[in-house]
């Protein structure tokens, strides 16, 4: 590909990185074993996405296809939020699991966050625009340590849905992939409506996606404004199995803008799609800029089911 795009200096890979990343082109998920789908309310706290833009180097920015996204969160559901035509365009972000100041999540709780790699792109909406009113509150443990409070928010304009992906032609195991190829988040600018204080909150991320844990480093980052809530939604009327169901519709992520305390080379790569409707889609991408961090939040005081 003698034509293709140079990147940035900040987005090309480091040698050792390039190597070992490579490894995934041949491998597949850590475990073939079965593994037991976890309760909502020991999977959800646990999912923390670190979102880097994501630069096109193949020319194939975007998917332009047409999805009706119904709800699945059921208290969204009860506010009457009804289904929204979209067309899914260009790829913005990539984000990718991490944790948070050193806190890992139960081996078996692990197993499923570690392969959760979300593609996030750019929709246009073709109905109606409607809106909420919720109450956020946080379910991580690491960031209700620090004392982030409740917010009060409305839910503005759809801009993102965000579609599973494997990364370099690694795909989790059967199981896993049971699950993740159904996490589909539409991702809604909010507004605050109280003005609760905002603790200043540093945190240490650190990969546990297999391909990265051990490869890219730590970074320190420093929380800002929340800019986005990200809630599950059904694409099409391609329903999730019922115990897939109960877990996904409790996965609400809020966006927060972030600031790197340091800048670090990031990898290229190549991301296929896993949910069923889009399989066999591909991307070759770089990684860009750090852009948000997703934590999970309850809404309205309702949290995970146990």
């Amino acid at each position: 590909m003698a034509d293709r795009p140079v990147l940035r200096p900040r987005l090309v890979s480091t040698v050792l990185a390039g190597v070992v990343l490579s490894v995934g082109l041949l491998g597949s998920a850590a475990s073939s074993d079965a593994q037991g789908l976890p309760r909502p309310s020991r999977l959800v706290p646990e999912i923390d996405l670190k979102c880097h833009e994501a630069i096109s180097i193949d020319g194939i920015a975007g998917l332009d296809v047409d999805l009706k996204l119904h709800h699945l969160n059921p208290i969204l559901q009860r506010l009457g939020l009804p289904p929204e035509d979209v067309i899914v365009r260009g790829l913005e972000q990539l984000c990718v699991p991490v944790i948070k100041d050193g806190r890992s999540p139960p081996p078996a709780v692990r197993l499923f966050v570690q392969e959760i790699d979300l593609a996030c792109y750019k929709i246009e909406v073709l109905s109606p625009p409607v809106t909420a009113q919720l109450r956020l509150s946080h379910l991580n443990p690491v960031i209700i340590g620090h004392g982030a409070p409740d917010e009060i928010v409305q839910l503005s304009t759809p801009r993102q849905l965000c579609l599973p992906v494997a990364k370099n032609g690694r795909f989790p195991n059967d199981q896993i992939l049971r699950f993740i190829e159904f996490l589909d988040l539409k991702c809604y600018d909010i507004i605050q409506l109280n003005d609760p204080p905002t603790p200043l909150i540093s945190l240490r991320l650190t990969h546990i996606n297999p391909q990265f844990a051990g490869v890219l480093p730590d970074e320190g980052v420093t929380l800002g404004e929340p800019e986005q809530l990200c809630v599950p939604v059904q694409k099409n009327d391609r329903r999730p199995p019922d115990d897939v169901l109960q877990v996904l519709q409790w996965i609400d992520l809020k966006k927060y803008r972030i600031a790197p305390d340091s800048d670090i080379p990031l990898p290229t790569l190549t991301i296929e799609h896993l949910n069923p409707l889009l399989r066999g889609r591909r991307h070759f991408i770089g990684m860009g800029p750090l852009q948000h961090l997703a934590v999970p939040v309850a809404k309205n005081g309702q949290r995970p089911t146990p």
